[in-house]
């Protein structure tokens, strides 16, 4: 089912929609009418733009319809793109998984966090593609990511890449991409569940493939069947790179400046946010850790590059921000989800979000560790 445009209107067959939730429960028409709505909400909000003094600003102008980005790792820009020139989004183009926990939420201030959290980690890190890789890519390179969200590591990649070079996004949920007619020709973007093997014609397709920050979605087991299911699309002599932040050891740090607060509410989100996950979901980092997960799974040539996000000490609000908007979300996501399993109330989460904020403020940070792993599969491209 897809939301019908007309000009800026956006109208919705309800027989249509009436028909297609046939034979669904009552909580999946539900949650499906609430997605419905979350995305004409988020047609009809003003656009976001984002300056390098990480403030946020409404623009007032009823022709944006979405956002184009720059490569500056400080900055978002709003492209004025009217409605009329953005792809139809399919709402309804498969039955959700309802066992996803994807307690982050897929509204449009979640994409804009997300293509900012891209921009930063990239710059910290200091690359897209590890320098192990690029050098050795054929010309018809075939690069894939897994876990997509929006599509812009594939965008901003393909800019940097031979034209002849084709890139192919997967996700589970097709409602954080960025829209067609704002994508590089050469990337394409579907629908693709890395917790399920991927259709065989898509096996030992790819020269490289990209997996990142999906750590809100793991669990005991999860770590080792993704990372099977990734390596099948790989061809002989394939590379992964997979990319995650080690929440685990994330807490606030007392800023450079005088005034600023130890962090323990920054420290106390995340906590609540990692023990309220494993409780749940049994979500937890790789219990071996990188090389040995890379490495029981038959790859060679492992490397591991280790970072922190405080390591270039401009960034380190931008990755507070970016770490306060992810822990909150979730948790505001899961108010209300048992008050005997310790799950905090929407007002706690509120009052929570506003003492981490007040220590951002003060010049108190929140960091974590970064973990880039790559590993490559046994034979000659």
């Amino acid at each position: 089912m897809k939301i019908e445009r007309s000009g800026a209107t956006d109208t919705l067959n309800l027989k249509k929609l009436s028909k297609r939730l046939e034979g669904y429960t009552r909580m999946e028409r539900c949650v499906m009418a609430m997605n419905v709505f979350i995305h004409i909400v988020a047609w009809s909000c003003p656009a976001i733009k984002v300056g390098s003094d990480t403030k946020l600003q409404s623009t007032n102008s009823p022709d944006i319809g979405y956002i184009a980005v720059d490569t500056s790792a400080h900055y978002i820009r709003v492209k004025e793109l009217g409605r009329h020139q953005c792809s139809q989004h399919t709402i309804l183009s498969r039955r959700m998984a309802y066992d996803e926990p994807y307690w982050l939420g897929r509204a449009s201030a979640e994409q804009q966090r997300l293509i900012k959290q891209h921009y930063t980690w990239t710059k910290s890190i200091g690359y897209l593609l590890h320098p192990s890789i690029a050098s050795a890519l054929p010309s018809n390179a075939q690069i894939a990511d897994v876990g997509t969200g929006t599509g812009i590591w594939l965008s901003e990649l393909s800019k940097t890449s031979p034209s002849t070079h084709q890139f192919f996004g997967y996700d589970i949920s097709d409602a954080q991409f960025l829209p067609s007619s704002s994508l590089p020709s050469n990337v394409t973007l579907s629908l693709g569940d890395f917790k399920k093997p991927f259709p065989s014609e898509l096996h030992g397709k790819f020269d490289v493939v990209n997996i990142r920050l999906i750590i809100i979605s793991m669990g005991p087991g999860i770590w080792e069947s993704t990372l099977r299911h990734v390596v099948q699309l790989l061809k002989p002599g394939g590379t992964i790179i997979w990319t995650e932040g080690n929440f685990f050891v994330a807490r606030g740090f007392r800023g450079s400046d005088p005034a600023s607060t130890p962090g323990h509410a920054l420290t106390k989100g995340q906590m609540q946010l990692n023990s309220r996950l494993t409780k749940r979901f049994g979500y937890n980092w790789p219990p071996n850790g990188w090389r040995a997960l890379f490495e029981e799974a038959g790859l060679e040539k492992v490397e591991e590059d280790v970072l922190s996000t405080d390591r270039l000490p401009e960034l380190r609000r931008d990755f507070t921000e970016i770490g306060i908007g992810a822990v909150f979300g979730a948790l505001g996501n899961m108010a209300g989800a048992g008050e005997e399993e310790g799950f905090w109330s929407a007002g706690e989460v509120g009052e929570k979000r506003k003492e981490a904020v007040d220590d951002m403020e003060s010049g108190a940070y929140l960091r974590w560790d970064i973990h880039v792993s790559v590993g490559s599969v046994k034979g000659n491209a």
